[in-house]
């Protein structure tokens, strides 16, 4: 088999880990135990609610943060211990495309300041010249190269999410990191952008983690997807078959809970019993270190949320012993003791394959 681009091995990122022994301070395990892989020019998507660790875990592929534990791997490398060149060769690799467009961007500068430093930085020289360059990289998203004289609070969301993919293409990068890039956008430019996305892949071999909460979009642009909760990996399936046959009874809520994806699950959980979602590192780290609670290892982290667990009269199982990710029919991987032993009932009809 052909190695994958990326390599996620039992990945951990704990915020707080070094203070962890001062009076007062407490950590929160964000991405917990988690292995995934990405194959060149493949589209993997990340989904899961609000504190799942998506965004955690795309900053860790991009090196943005250090995992506590475990390694990720571009082209068989460890990129663990990369520093100074090595680590500024890497960024040539792997880009991070992110949510907020706003805070994105220095206010301050031009767009054409904006994209000519990643050339500057690397040292990288411009095919026919700096401004020409920078002006094709403009067109290729869909924008114009009249434009680079502009600043940031002169474009639209939409717009200002184009030169971020822009930026993020100067390199010629292999593998993009996208963290929400179409949820603060109108339905009818996250259509647009979506697009943009799919065009550029076809056209430049790219492969995407696309970290998102919109399963329309995910079904549209990915081939996989990944389910994350609370930091543990719960189920990982082809498309097609985690939307029409999920595994994970969250899998299963999280679909139901899309308006016109799927019937809501029958069992209802009284709110005490769902716990709230952690945060993510898209909030403030600091605030995620003082408000969480401690994540232990042992049991099922849905078993209070889980109706399968009540409907099975609440084995003791869940509770004590962490379910392993396990392989499933269809090509799926879940992380349940109990679900996946027989097919389900199909929970949708395969949503169209065009944005509108």
């Amino acid at each position: 088999m052909t190695e994958p681009l990326l390599s996620i091995e039992r990945v951990s990122h704990e915020f707080g880990a070094r203070r962890a022994l001062l009076p007062g301070r407490r950590t929160h395990l964000a991405v917990d135990d988690v292995s995934l892989s990405v194959a060149a020019g493949e589209s993997l998507a990340l989904v899961g609610e609000s504190g799942s660790g998506k965004t955690t875990l795309g900053r860790v592929v991009a090196k943005l943060l250090t995992p506590t534990g475990g390694t990720v791997r571009v082209d068989g490398r460890d990129v663990g211990g990369l520093s100074g060149r090595e680590l500024l060769a890497y960024r040539r690799t792997v880009q991070m495309i992110f949510q907020n467009t706003q805070h994105a961007f220095n206010p301050r500068r031009k767009i054409r300041d904006i994209l000519a430093d990643p050339y500057e930085i690397h040292g990288l020289p411009a095919p026919g010249g700096r401004d020409a360059a920078l002006g094709e990289l403009l067109e290729r998203v869909g924008l114009h190269a009249s434009m680079l004289d502009r600043y940031p609070h002169q474009f639209s969301g939409g717009q200002r999410q184009r030169i971020g993919i822009a930026r993020a293409l100067s390199l010629g990068p292999r593998l993009i990191v996208a963290d929400e890039p179409v949820s603060a956008l109108d339905v009818s430019v996250q259509a647009q952008v979506l697009n943009l996305f799919a065009r550029l892949r076809r056209e430049l071999g790219l492969s995407l983690l696309f970290i998102s909460h919109d399963l329309r979009a995910v079904y549209f642009l990915c081939e996989r997807i990944a389910v994350l909760y609370q930091g543990r990996l719960v189920e990982v399936a082809p498309r097609e078959r985690l939307l029409e046959h999920p595994l994970h009874p969250y899998s299963r809520r999280l679909i139901a809970a899309v308006p016109g994806l799927g019937e809501r699950d029958s069992a209802e959980v009284s709110a005490a019993d769902a716990p709230a979602a952690a945060p993510d590192a898209g909030e403030s780290t600091a605030a995620a270190v003082a408000g969480a609670e401690p994540v232990t290892g042992v049991g099922c982290h849905y078993a209070s949320r889980c109706p399968l667990h009540l409907q099975l009269g609440r084995p003791e199982r869940c509770l004590t012993e962490r379910p392993a990710l396990r392989a499933a029919a269809g090509g799926s991987a879940v992380a349940c003791h109990f679900a996946g032993d027989e097919p389900p009932a199909p929970v949708r009809s395969v949503v169209s394959e065009e944005v509108g």
